[in-house]
């Protein structure tokens, strides 16, 4: 006479052979069913592998339920919103970079006003022409409170070009940034001038086939910094 199930849940382990050649190794739960008269799978487990041409176990990762992450322990995190325009974003930028510091520091106040008010003309603007910043600047605050004309920035360039000593300064509050190792690179192309006063400019190649005059730029810059 044959003997009754236990109705009791065995586990075992089994092998399970891979089509990449790794053998899983699943630990099973199993429960006999009289009706059907066969053991039917109550869960199944992967606990190791056996990757391909080894002999020893490796353990796995517990599987994370229904797909979600490991429990992160949470730390309290403290933040603030604040609504923000273009200008303040570009105002910003000038400071973390730095930028702003280094022309404040070579040359006057006023000087260094117009010259970052007319920056950040040019980059919120995309490089719109100059004369356009006489109205734009009533509803975009800049660093020149007094307003920058056409006859302000015409002299404005004027002295930035016959100023040697600013150009450099400038040039060296920036390097004083990149450190005793930095790596550094070139890039030359030629840009257009409008100009009449620079003997570098000549006719010849120009990129932007506009008919002006043109001058060989050379950049130096950081590759680490970008500067």
């Amino acid at each position: 006479m044959p003997a009754k199930p236990s109705g009791t849940i065995k586990t075992s382990r089994v092998n399970v052979k891979q089509k990449n050649g790794d053998i899983y190794v699943m630990e099973r739960q199993t429960l006999y069913d009289p009706v059907k008269k066969y053991n039917k799978v109550v869960s199944s487990k992967l606990i190791a592998k056996i990757p391909k041409g080894e002999k020893i176990q490796v353990p796995t990762r517990p599987k994370r339920p229904n797909g979600s992450k490991l429990p992160i322990k949470p730390q309290k995190v403290s933040a603030s919103r604040k609504r923000v325009g273009m200008m303040d974003i570009i105002g910003h930028i000038g400071f973390i970079s730095g930028i702003d510091a280094a022309i404040y520091a070579s040359t006057d106040i006023g000087t260094a006003q117009k010259i970052i008010s007319l920056a950040r003309y040019l980059l919120a603007t995309n490089g719109q022409t100059l004369p356009g910043i006489q109205t734009w600047q009533y509803t975009h605050p800049l660093p020149y409170v007094n307003g920058i004309s056409e006859d302000v920035y015409h002299s404005l360039f004027h002295d930035i070009g016959l100023d040697e000593s600013l150009q450099q300064n400038f040039f060296h509050e920036r390097c004083a940034l990149l450190g005793d190792h930095g790596a550094i690179a070139y890039d030359s192309t030629t840009i257009s001038t409008y100009s009449g006063q620079q003997p570098e400019a000549r006719y010849g190649y120009n990129k932007a086939k506009d008919g002006l005059k043109t001058v060989k730029l050379l950049t130096l810059y950081s590759i680490e910094s970008r500067l």
